[in-house]
């Protein structure tokens, strides 16, 4: 305490030696009004206030200096600023102005407190204090927010930083303040508006601290107050977006994020609609932003959920863009959220499972972790300034662009559940391809009432069929109301699946296909897409359609031959037991016939055993299971084929059926994949 005392005499009697002869208050300020120049260079800038302080026996020189060196945004820079604050507040301890700067350079290093202690100090000396009440109302929010979205690791033992306390999940949160609840920061930052109506800064802490506390409605009021004072801030039309979304208003959430696109310039319109996902902020500079169109296709391609008229993933962009704003961005020094690595990770990925804060005394790390990886940011140049350091999945450390390439971004509808399916390709007439496509979904994602002996399940769900085409214009939208559907039972639990089918006829090409199905009372829904590229069947030599995995085929008594000569239980999930069989069903067209018209091929088939994973690396030769020949009449042909397991091991098989025509030595082939399981 002897040693403060001594430093504190010691720097007033060195701040104090002004000559009273050459006190000029007029040439001070006429000094300080050439350093404000911004297109001075730092250096000139700093030498005419140097030159300010030899006749200025107030303390302003020394806070004009301070702002400089703050301006400059290092650490040693905000270091050299402290010290000429704390001379100029030694001249004039009451001045609200050095008071403010003093709160705002507390803020961005870790002494926080002390920016609530100088607010309360301004605000003591004047109640109405624009400046006092920001920073107050702003380290009460903080305080709370950091709380509330903060989770600690599990085995995080108790520990204590100064007057902060891991304790209880609070991090970073002052122990001397402890009842300074949201509410406290709430009632500043409304007075703080009541001073000045146009002060932006106290708007967006004011709407964080009702998005953090849940208060949608009063963060709509105060956006939309706001929007009617200052028509031209986009933000405020985001955060009103934001505010409707979260109460579920989709309709005027959307109506909200449009009226801000629309005061943006069309390049940046088209920017902010293809931000991180279709086009890089980084390339901005670089290329041009995309066209309405390719946003267009890009966003209905991202629609989760085409049943509703709203595309919920476009609405989560801009739900996050808005929240990415609101939390990450910088007021004070006029950073937008979008443009910091966290608002970049945000907006990607929405938010993380949990959110902690580690080494908090130095080399302060915050870690956001999500279901498949870690990212974890390092400060840069101050508590506020977050850079992104690594990625972690697994063993592995990861860039910001492999983890992007990895995964780009995350998206998961709350009603959204996942459904299997499968599809298959044949021949039809005049050069169109029929497809069947099957798919099934667990009977316990929907209510539905089982039927006793006759695997038939009671429902009330919608099914829906999209495709479009390569340009992501509407080829069919179907969508049907069903109240019964097969049910068929798995592995050795006997889970229940309710199976669906569709079967269509498509000019060869390229196709996006969306397949849903809505229960009516609980409003969930389950999706699967596919990228599917239809192909052509030609005419002059063999060829061989897909192959259809079932788990049962049947011939049909008294059918004509072909394709309805066969009842083919579908098998959308792809597996077989261990000791089981699978069945496939093909047919091959072209064949060629000799002078009596007798065709004569012969059908091989060989399976494959693969690593798991997309790749699927083969572990193993082909092991050739069954090869014939065999002879008719037709040029095309439908075959089925059934391969018993024999005890395999589980895992991971590719099925080949092999094709050749005796008559001309052409072959064809066709292959699909396939799990064995240990049930």
């Amino acid at each position: 305490m002897i040693g403060i005392t001594i430093t504190i005499i010691l720097v007033a009697l060195s701040t104090s030696r002004v000559d009273a002869g050459r006190s000029d208050p007029a040439r001070v300020d006429s000094l300080l009004a050439a350093a404000g120049d911004t297109l001075l260079d730092y250096n000139q800038r700093e030498a005419l206030m140097k030159r300010a302080l030899r006749h200025d026996p107030s303390g302003k020189s020394m806070h004009a200096l301070a702002r400089l060196y703050m301006a400059k945004w290092t650490p040693v820079s905000r270091q050299t600023a402290a010290r000429w604050l704390l001379r100029a507040l030694v001249r004039e301890r009451d001045n609200l102005d050095y008071l403010a700067t003093s709160a705002e350079l507390h803020w961005s290093t870790s002494q926080r407190p002390n920016t609530y202690r100088k607010a309360l100090k301004m605000l003591e000396l004047d109640p109405d204090n624009l400046e006092g009440l920001f920073w107050a109302g702003r380290f009460a929010v903080w305080s709370w927010e950091t709380t509330y979205f903060t989770d600690i690791p599990k085995g995080q033992t108790e520990g204590t930083l100064r007057r902060y306390s891991f304790d209880g999940g609070k991090t970073l949160t002052d122990v001397e303040y402890w009842n300074l609840g949201i509410d406290r920061g709430i009632a500043y930052l409304t007075r703080a508006i009541s001073v000045d109506p146009d002060h932006w800064p106290s708007y967006q802490y004011l709407g964080l601290s009702y998005y953090a506390a849940e208060m949608f409605g009063p963060l709509i009021e105060l956006f939309e107050a706001y929007r009617k004072r200052r028509p031209g801030n986009w933000n405020a039309h985001f955060f009103v977006g934001l505010g409707y979304q979260m109460k579920g208003d989709l309709e005027a959430a959307f109506r909200a994020y449009g009226d801000g696109l629309n005061l943006m310039t069309d390049t940046s319109r088209r920017f902010m609609q293809s931000i991180f996902l279709i086009r890089n902020p980084a390339d901005e500079d670089v290329e041009p932003p995309p066209s309405d169109e390719e946003i267009r296709k890009f966003w209905t391609g991202k629609d989760p959920i085409y049943l509703t008229s709203d595309n919920e993933r476009l609405l989560e962009q801009w739900r996050r863009v808005a929240y990415a704003n609101l939390r990450f961005s910088d007021p004070i020094h006029v950073q937008e959220g979008w443009q910091t690595d966290k608002g970049q990770i945000y907006i990607r990925y929405g938010d993380p499972l949990v959110r902690y804060i580690r080494n908090p005394v130095s080399g302060r790390k915050e870690v956001w972790g999500y279901d498949q990886f870690t990212v974890i940011f390092g400060n840069a140049v101050s508590w506020d300034s977050w850079q992104f350091g690594t990625a972690t999945m697994g063993n592995k450390r990861l860039t910001l662009e492999q983890l992007i390439e990895e995964i780009p971004d995350i998206y998961q509808h709350p009603s959204q559940f996942d459904v299997q399916f499968q599809t298959a390709q044949f021949r039809h007439h005049d050069g169109n391809t029929r497809v069947e496509l099957y798919y099934a979904f667990l009977d316990e994602k929907v209510e539905h009432v089982v039927s006793s002996g006759n695997g038939i399940a009671a429902v009330d769900v919608r099914q829906a069929l999209f495709l479009f085409d390569s340009e992501w214009d509407t080829v069919r939208h179907n969508v049907v109301s069903v109240d019964r559907m097969p049910r068929v039972t798995y592995g050795p639990t006997e889970d229940g699946f309710l199976l669906a089918s569709e079967h269509m006829i498509l000019n060869p090409g390229m196709y996006f296909l969306a397949g849903e199905v809505e229960d009516r009372a609980t409003k969930r829904v389950g999706t699967f897409r596919n990228r599917l590229r239809i192909r052509t069947f030609g005419r002059d030599s063999i060829e061989i359609s897909s192959l259809l995995l079932a788990r049962r085929i049947q011939m049909r008594e008294n059918a004509p031959n072909g394709r309805d000569k066969f009842a083919v239980l579908p098998n959308p999930l792809q597996v077989c037991r261990r000791h089981g069989r699978a069945w496939f069903y093909f047919e091959i067209y072209n064949l060629s016939h000799d002078e009596n018209g007798t065709t004569n091929y012969r059908i091989s088939y060989h399976i494959q055993t693969l690593t798991e994973g997309d790749a699927g690396t083969p572990l193993a030769d082909w092991t050739t299971a069954v090869s014939y020949s065999s002879t008719g009449g037709r040029t095309w042909e439908p075959c089925h084929l059934r391969v018993d397991m024999d005890g395999a091991s589980p895992g991971l098989r590719v099925f080949r059926v092999v094709v050749v025509d005796l008559h001309t030595g052409r072959r064809v082939s066709a292959e699909t994949r396939f799990r064995v399981m240990w049930y």
